[in-house]
């Protein structure tokens, strides 16, 4: 482990910010099985926080877990299952690294099913593709040979593994998401314009200057044969902003 502070980077970890970025961001279409998921459930119920472990039911795609959740409770406990992290030099790691990953999956994606579903429980907190930007973070510090004093650190990188798009979390009940199984992005690390998001279950989400457009508006496109163009007018038309 490195024993001096450092106060900048080598040319050599320069270079190699970009592949955490393009690393972290494919892990969103990392497909595992049902079994190994429950078991990253179990890691970070019983193994990180110390909670009883929970019943888990998995779905294959956001809205199939908010039709699942509707029908099974009456009320939603959230549970906070991850605390806070400290600071350290991190500045220009942060920028090149946490914020990239985290425009390019988290605000990108992640979001979308609020668009269409009208009542939805809140999703969780901790333990879904929101912690990609600082995990993939830490790990580059990691690699290049800082310790990194995180209670549990190995632990939490194995869930970061799992496949798992994202959780509704309950008191005594988890409903886990798969990562969808395709996710196109453009050069610059945004998703694409147009269907360009789709999980296992047939759940596309299409996409318009890297924003999630609604049901409505995918129809349309689909109708009018893929046409970005008419897309764009029947916008300008209705002078709204979707996301």
């Amino acid at each position: 482990m490195v024993s001096k502070k450092i106060t900048k980077l080598t040319e050599e970890q320069k270079k190699i910010i970009p592949g955490y970025v393009k690393k972290w961001r494919d892990r969103l279409t990392v497909q595992t099985t049902d079994e190994h998921i429950k078991q990253m459930v179990r890691l970070l119920y019983v193994d990180i926080c110390e909670l009883e472990e929970p019943e888990v039911i998995i779905a294959d795609c956001p809205f199939t877990a908010q039709i699942i959740a509707n029908l099974m409770t009456d009320k939603s406990v959230q549970e906070s299952v991850w605390g806070s992290v400290e600071e350290s030099v991190w500045k220009s790691v942060r920028n090149s690294v946490w914020e990239s990953v985290e425009e390019s999956v988290w605000n990108s994606v992640r979001n979308s099913v609020d668009k269409i579903i009208k009542k939805s429980f809140e999703w969780s907190i901790y333990g879904n593709i929101s912690d990609y930007a600082w995990t993939a973070f830490y790990q580059f510090w990691e690699d290049i040979g800082i310790e990194i004093q995180i209670p549990k650190w190995d632990i939490w990188k194995k869930i970061m593994d799992g496949g798992i798009y994202d959780m509704l979390q309950f008191e005594k009940l988890v409903i886990v998401v798969h990562n969808p199984v395709e996710v196109d992005f453009d050069d610059d690390g945004n998703v694409k314009d147009g269907v360009s998001v789709l999980f296992k279950s047939g759940l596309r989400f299409l996409y318009l200057d890297n924003k999630i457009q609604s049901q409505e508006m995918l129809n349309y496109y689909e109708l009018h044969g893929g046409s970005f163009d008419k897309l764009r007018a029947m916008k300008r038309m209705f002078s709204q902003e979707l996301e």
